[in-house]
């Protein structure tokens, strides 16, 4: 398909303050901008309409191709487990007084868990979410299939999986008063469903400074 001849691709930059939207409503999928999204690019418009579906998905005849499931990387060659990686996280929550952190970005369960995924065509991110509690609880928000490796490896167990489709009535069934939550990763539709119940508190996600600091097996691992 020539692209030239049914719609132009143009980058954020090209539509700031411009007047294309002027006369028209934009709508926009809640699950793909985060609120600073919004207000950065499309705020100012003020004609914004958020889609209960996703029109591009509602294309009929699609090709819908499996990836492979999550896999996970064993303790000697990551330099660190993933029970100390909660922990840290943990004791993050507790210094903060939050009861729960939402980790919205696919590389920072990467890093946490140690797992991959082959959602990507050039990386091993795994497309997934997670949610960890005070209390040392987890919760992996995935397609049901891509864990199955990881629960028949005890990395997680069946009741720590939520799907995707059942992730709003799972959240607002968890304890606790307030969640953290990244404004530069966390969807506008993620935020609505944990605002309904809890108090938002907005703070970058730990896991940033947590992961940029190597251990000496990921230096080594990087020279070599």
């Amino acid at each position: 398909m020539e692209s030239g001849k049914y719609f132009k691709i143009v980058g954020y930059e090209k539509i700031i303050n411009c007047n294309l939207f002027k006369n028209l409503r934009l709508g926009l999928d809640p699950k793909l901008f985060t609120q600073q999204q919004i207000k950065n690019y499309f705020l100012k418009n003020n004609m914004i309409k958020f889609l209960s579906k996703n029109l591009i998905d509602e294309i009929k005849n699609q090709k819908v191709v499996k990836s492979a499931p999550f896999f996970s990387l064993k303790d000697e060659i990551v330099g660190e487990n993933r029970k100390s990686k909660i922990n840290k996280i943990i004791n993050y929550l507790k210094k903060n007084k939050a009861d729960n952190l939402f980790v919205t970005a696919p590389e920072n369960v990467a890093w946490i868990l140690n797992i991959r995924g082959d959602d990507g065509p050039n990386s091993p991110v795994p497309n997934s979410r997670l949610i960890i509690n005070k209390s040392k609880k987890i919760f992996l928000i995935s397609e049901i299939y891509k864990a199955k490796k990881l629960i028949k490896e005890k990395i997680i167990n069946k009741n720590q999986l939520i799907s995707t489709s059942n992730l709003p009535k799972k959240i607002l069934a968890l304890n606790g008063k307030n969640f953290i939550i990244d404004n530069k990763s966390c969807s506008v539709f993620y935020e609505n469903i944990i605002k309904s119940k809890f108090k938002i508190i907005k703070k970058e996600d730990p896991t940033y400074l947590l992961k940029a600091i190597k251990n000496n097996i990921e230096i080594d691992n990087m020279i070599t």
